[in-house]
């Protein structure tokens, strides 16, 4: 990330909704993972991945480039400390030694990067051949990438995204089809894509209702092409190549 929180973040704001963690932990069942299997979060925030990791990974490597995301972190998991590894590092620079982790992780963090393809590349990087990556980031292909060009021109400095959830900072325009051709150029075996959040793309004045909706039939329909490809955030799992 190039642009730190300008406040300090909001946790229940920010929190992943159910629906987000219920994809990752789909994810994370494919992989095989091991409980003593290396892990990293990267650009993790506030931990919201982290209560998902844990249930696969006795250990997490937590890093992110926001001194007060960390510090909420660290009051949120108080109780697992011994766990999780915290350290405030920038994902354009991880420092690690190559080849170091059996799962790196990755989520809604890209968009917020001046440079998306350098994190990629460190992600790749530090990944094990035989380990998988979990990508994923914000899908503007849908009715939700006309309203942030709209605000983008009308507001510039004050959003990041189509609503308006975020203060200062940036918020790239990625697509899935844009995420999914980032995956192909790093030669990784996807395993498996996912589309996720129905409301904000395209139904944003049921937005209250997304508990019903998204945790539920949104969940099979974020599997199925191409409508997978048309909602508010794309998720992709990939295995990095042995040879």
């Amino acid at each position: 990330m190039d642009t730190p929180y300008k406040t300090t973040t909001n946790t229940y704001l920010h929190t992943s909704v159910p629906w987000q963690q219920n994809i990752l932990n789909d994810f994370l069942k494919k992989t095989g993972i091991h409980k003593d299997a290396s892990c990293i979060d990267t650009g993790t925030g506030i931990g919201n991945n982290l209560s998902t990791l844990l249930k696969y990974c006795d250990q997490v490597a937590a890093v992110d480039v926001s001194e007060s995301a960390l510090k909420i972190l660290q009051e949120r998991y108080s109780k697992n400390l011994d766990q999780i590894t915290i350290k405030k590092m920038d994902a354009r620079y991880l420092d690690y030694p190559s080849a170091s982790f059996d799962l790196v992780v990755c989520t809604e963090m890209l968009e917020h990067c001046l440079k998306p393809q350098d994190v990629l590349d460190e992600c790749i990087r530090i990944l094990r051949p035989g380990g998988c990556l979990v990508l994923s980031g914000p899908n503007y292909f849908n009715p939700a990438g006309i309203v942030k060009i709209i605000r983008e021109n009308i507001y510039p400095r004050k959003t990041w995204d189509a609503w308006g959830n975020h203060d200062a900072g940036i918020e790239n325009f990625l697509t899935s089809f844009k995420i999914k051709k980032w995956a192909a150029k790093l030669r990784l075996d996807i395993i498996n894509d996912r589309g996720g959040d129905l409301i904000r793309s395209w139904l944003p004045f049921f937005r209250q209702y997304y508990k019903i909706i998204d945790c539920y039939p949104c969940l099979t329909i974020g599997r199925r092409w191409p409508l997978k490809m048309l909602m508010m955030n794309y998720f992709v799992l990939a295995r990095k190549r042995i040879n």
